[in-house]
């Protein structure tokens, strides 16, 4: 498996940033569904097998969740979004869990 950083902690940060912007794309339609599936499989793979090899890691999780989703929520342009990540670890990480597209409703 290709690190991206010297740290096994960052390559978690950096998946969880990727399975937090993938999870808003899947579910604001922004972008092709299995594309953003497969994004997010891999994501999800990688930090498995970073799990496995650094179990000590599993600890850090809730700490490395919030650093991520603050620096994404820094770089939107929407400030409304929520202050803590909607969607927890259970979700980001349940290879069956994928948001679901939000439909819009028009009021008469």
């Amino acid at each position: 498996m290709r690190k991206m950083f010297d740290d096994p902690s960052m390559d978690i940060g950096f998946d969880l940033d990727v399975l937090i912007t993938q999870f808003r794309w899947l579910e604001e339609g922004k972008m092709d569904e299995k594309l953003v599936k497969s994004a997010i499989k891999a994501a999800r793979k990688r930090i498995n097998v970073n799990l496995k090899t650094y179990p000590e890691l599993k600890r850090e999780l809730p700490d490395l969740l919030m650093e991520s989703y603050s620096i994404i929520k820094e770089s939107l342009t929407d400030k409304s979004s929520p202050k803590e990540c909607k969607w927890t670890l259970d979700n980001l990480l349940d290879k069956d869990y994928y948001p679901l597209r939000r439909t819009l409703t028009l009021v008469k």
